[in-house]
């Protein structure tokens, strides 16, 4: 039995039942016509293929049936919880074989917790946040942007350790998730029928092979489709990747935060909500090397008496301050 999450198959034996025998030539043109719109729906994300599911596979995204979440909750309460939005299985698909009375080779099928992206992307942002006031407004010193930036991209592409990403397929209303593998729940082989109830997704061969890989702490890369050049330029690549991180998180300088943290130093971070302490942080002014260079200058005329007045002083800085040549020896 073939897995059609579109239900495009469904879709196109309907069409060919409502035309019958004895339908007019203008009624099977347009029924012709929805026929042929519904063999150009949109493919799964080449990440999937149309599988099986008669089977399960090392691979398969499981979502949240009410069965399988009774049994997880039986033996792993913890991850019954919403936040693990679907489970992806890690047993090899060479231990699942079902045929006639033949007893699966393994007495236990183990699945993965799959979370959604935001929450991933939130937890690294975070493990760099060392107050309250950066976690309560997601701010984040700009020095760590790239840091991140670089997780992103070797998770996008599936070479990040312990995890495996799964993008979005708006077709079955799939979003962008993470699988935490090193997470692994057991599950006895008796529950099999269960586990291939909740099958959604099957991955094609070489990202099941990546997924296994991974799992098997091998060295040698798996040779897998990549986004550049296939979909993205490079530069649309990085693009995306920039805007992923930063919808969860506003990064500035560290002189900007550290001067954030010590005005909070002494203040309840409860009593103020994101948007107030992003208004403070907007509102900090970090003196630049020109500012500094400007103001010493100043301090050493007037110590000198070089000027009658501090209006001359000034009128003399402004000068200096409009001077291009000199102001870009001065670097920030």
């Amino acid at each position: 039995m073939a897995l059609d999450p579109r239900g495009k198959l469904e879709k196109i034996k309907g069409v060919i039942a409502e035309i019958g025998d004895g339908a007019a030539p203008d009624e099977v043109e347009e029924k012709l016509k929805s026929l042929n719109s519904v063999l150009k729906e949109e493919e799964p994300h080449f990440t999937y293929r149309v599988g099986d599911l008669a089977k399960l596979r090392q691979g398969d995204v499981l979502k949240r049936t009410d069965a399988l979440i009774d049994i997880i909750g039986k033996y792993h309460n913890y991850f019954s919880s919403e936040e693990y939005l679907y489970f992806v299985v890690l047993t090899q698909s060479c231990d699942m074989v079902v045929s006639g009375e033949r007893k699966l080779k393994t007495p236990y099928i183990s699945i993965a917790p799959v979370r959604s992206l935001n929450d991933f992307v939130v937890r690294e942002i975070g493990k760099n946040q060392t107050s309250d006031v950066e976690k309560k407004a997601q701010i984040l010193n700009v020095k760590f942007k790239s840091k991140i930036q670089e997780t992103i991209r070797k998770l996008f592409d599936n070479n990040l350790p312990d995890h495996f990403y799964f993008h979005e397929d708006n077709q079955v209303g799939f979003p962008s998730c993470v699988a935490h593998l090193r997470v692994s729940i057991a599950l006895k082989a008796k529950h099999y029928p269960c586990i291939l109830d909740a099958k959604l997704l099957e991955l094609k061969e070489d990202f099941a092979a990546k997924l296994g890989m991974l799992l098997g702490n091998i060295y040698s890369r798996i040779g897998t489709e990549d986004w550049v050049p296939s979909y993205y330029t490079k530069k649309e690549f990085g693009e995306w990747i920039e805007e992923t991180v930063e919808r969860f998180c506003a990064f500035k300088s560290g002189a900007k935060i550290q001067k954030l943290k010590n005005d909070f130093k002494d203040k309840n971070i409860e009593d103020y909500t994101p948007e107030q302490i992003l208004d403070a942080l907007e509102n900090i002014r970090i003196p630049t090397a020109r500012d500094k260079f400007l103001d010493r200058i100043k301090g050493i005329f007037l110590r000198k008496e070089v000027f009658d007045s501090e209006d001359l002083a000034e009128e003399f800085l402004r000068g200096l301050d409009t001077d291009k040549t000199l102001m870009s020896y001065i670097k920030d």
